[in-house]
């Protein structure tokens, strides 16, 4: 009877500590769900901030960081980014494919904004780039070089996932 006893109360406190550790669980995700949404609401209140503001301070810190001997890559979402940032005349432009007010990504976006890159820019890719196709394709494209990042971060072994990418 007294192992019987212990069994069962040895099974409660397990049940309470998996389910204390649930309400944890729950409660880290609340809280990074409401850090994501005012991240969110943080970036799209300085995107409305006034262009020629942004366009001031943007020039302000590339120039300060060119003089100071970094290579300054200049990302941009789309169109109207891209007409903004090649104003700073950029040695570098990255293309990110994910669309910041959905989130959604969309390598299809690389290829339309490529046409509208300075010639004279090196060019790369941003997103959802996670398959040996695509890479080569974005090559062939023009940009000369891919900002991987989700596909290399999930597997439990990168250099395989590496060595797959570069196949």
């Amino acid at each position: 009877k007294a192992d019987s006893l212990t069994a069962r109360k040895l099974e409660n406190d397990i049940n309470r500590n998996i389910a204390a550790l649930e309400q944890r669980g729950q409660d880290i995700e609340d809280k990074l769900k409401a850090l994501d949404d005012k991240t969110k609401a943080y970036i799209q209140h300085h995107m409305d901030d006034t262009k020629s503001s942004l366009n001031a301070q943007a020039k302000e810190l590339y120039d300060l960081s060119y003089d100071l001997g970094m290579d300054v890559l200049v990302e941009v979402h789309d169109a109207q980014e891209l007409e903004r940032a090649a104003a700073l005349n950029p040695q570098i432009v990255g293309v990110n494919n994910r669309n910041l007010k959905s989130l959604a990504v969309d390598v299809q976006n690389s290829y339309d904004l490529y046409e509208n890159i300075p010639d004279n820019t090196l060019k790369i890719a941003e997103s959802g780039i996670s398959d040996p196709e695509t890479i080569k394709n974005l090559r062939k494209f023009g940009y000369d070089g891919s900002l991987i990042g989700e596909s290399l971060m999930r597997p439990d072994y990168i250099g395989a996932a590496l060595c797959h990418l570069l196949s």
